[in-house]
């Protein structure tokens, strides 16, 4: 899977080992970053609004890796004890993406300073939720870097060949300037 080859907090200068992380989700993008992840953090908290799948991701995760995993709902009573229990927020949901871009998976005064937020969604390239950890002082990570990765390696998986993703990279920023 693309986002497991291609999932990096160090784009953003983050350093992940050892850290513990939340994910808002349960999907594939959700499983495939969950078992990136599993290599360097020590703890995953799964959330996602239908419980069940976060238990049932967390169960696979522990399952098959070494990592504890935990699947909780994605109420914001939930998600206000876990979100001060660790140091990576990622969101794999749509909730924020074109054309809902004035929403957020999680309120703003959920959030600190302290946590690495990277939103996976790239239109918009700032979603509400980054906007918000901006505004607080967190560090962020936008989703543009990970669709990009993922195409290229995808790309070269068609062809044998590999792309220019410096030039990827412009088109994609063009067209989505277009789309306003």
């Amino acid at each position: 899977m693309t986002e497991t080859k291609r999932f990096k907090c160090s784009d953003a200068g983050f350093k992940i080992e050892g850290k513990k992380a939340l994910i808002l989700g349960a999907g594939g993008a959700a499983r495939a970053i969950s078992f990136a992840l599993s290599e360097k953090i020590d703890e995953i908290f799964i959330s996602n609004r239908t419980e069940e799948r976060a238990i049932k991701l967390a169960k696979e995760l522990q399952d098959k890796t070494k990592i504890k995993a935990i699947g909780k709902d994605m109420s914001e009573k939930t998600l206000r004890t876990l979100v001060y229990s660790v140091d990576i927020l990622i969101n794999t949901t749509p909730i924020g993406m074109y054309p809902k871009i004035d929403i957020s998976p999680i309120s703003k005064d959920l959030l600190n300073e302290n946590l690495f937020i990277f939103d996976i969604i790239y239109n918009p390239l700032q979603t509400r939720l980054l906007k918000d950890a901006k505004e607080i002082g967190s560090k962020t990570l936008n989703g543009l870097d990970m669709f990009i990765n993922q195409g290229a390696l995808a790309f070269e998986w068609w062809t044998g060949k590999k792309p220019n993703v410096k030039l990827m990279k412009e088109k994609i920023i063009e067209q989505l300037g277009k789309k306003r």
